[in-house]
């Protein structure tokens, strides 16, 4: 038996044989029940995101393209919040906070390659045209997924119904409203890019600076999307306070 022969036996076995994938340590059938499991949990259902959800994205050879950037693993999950812009010859990418807090998004497919599971969403109704990866790794269950992912992402409206009615209305139009609690803001401006807590006549002051921009959509557009946040916003004992009337810096909350 010559050697060329014993190789593409191998090779033959090899490739009907099972074997767990080795990046990911799942088979064949385990990959595709995962990404099964998590299409019967999230198909069809309204989704609202519970965080900042953003993507890179690039522009390669003239073809735009979007990677993941937040990430669930068994042992919770990670964000990088940095906005950033990179080039060289024939490419650029940057981070674009596409979907926000209380975005309401669509589950649309999965993709399993080299041990990570990724899942894609697109927005709908305010978020129309918003959308998010999330990639999963070292899962091995769909409990584990679920678990992480429930950090992220909601099934359930996480607009408390008895809010009241200006405040309801100020976080789905992404309005700022003085009382409104920690909670309720995060809805509206999300994870503040900075953020400091002092003691002030024996309350509790917490400052917040607002992301003032989502970053730069490569291959869509070529300019920075504002926020419209005030550039500081300030808690006492845990309620906004010192809201003005205008938007995008320059308001002092002191």
């Amino acid at each position: 038996m010559t050697r060329r022969f014993v190789l593409a036996a191998l090779c033959a076995t090899l490739a009907s044989t099972s074997l767990p994938a080795f990046a990911g340590g799942l088979s064949k059938a385990e990959r595709k029940a995962l990404e099964q499991a998590a299409t019967d949990a999230y198909k069809g259902k309204d989704i609202w995101a519970l965080k900042d959800l953003p993507v890179n994205t690039g522009l390669t050879m003239g073809i735009p393209w979007v990677g993941p950037i937040a990430e669930a693993t068994p042992q919770g999950w990670t964000i990088d919040a940095s906005t950033g812009m990179s080039s060289t010859m024939g490419s650029a990418q940057s981070v674009y906070f596409s979907v926000r807090p209380n975005d309401k998004i669509r589950f649309k497919e999965t993709e399993y390659d080299d041990g990570v599971l990724t899942l894609t969403f697109t927005g709908v109704g305010n978020a129309e045209g918003r959308d998010t990866k999330i990639k999963c790794t070292g899962m091995t269950e769909f409990g584990q997924l679920q678990a992480s992912l429930g950090e992220l992402i909601t099934t359930t409206d996480p607009v408390d119904a008895s809010w009241s009615s200006e405040v309801k209305a100020g976080i789905y139009n992404r309005k700022l409203v003085n009382g409104m609690s920690k909670r309720q803001a995060y809805l509206v401006v999300g994870e503040p890019t900075s953020a400091s807590v002092t003691e002030e006549e024996g309350k509790k002051i917490e400052t917040w600076h607002p992301r003032q921009d989502y970053g730069m959509r490569i291959g869509y557009s070529m300019a920075l999307e504002a926020t419209g946040f005030p550039n500081e916003i300030r808690f006492e004992d845990g309620v906004l306070v010192g809201i003005a009337t205008t938007t995008g810096g320059g308001v002092s909350l002191d």
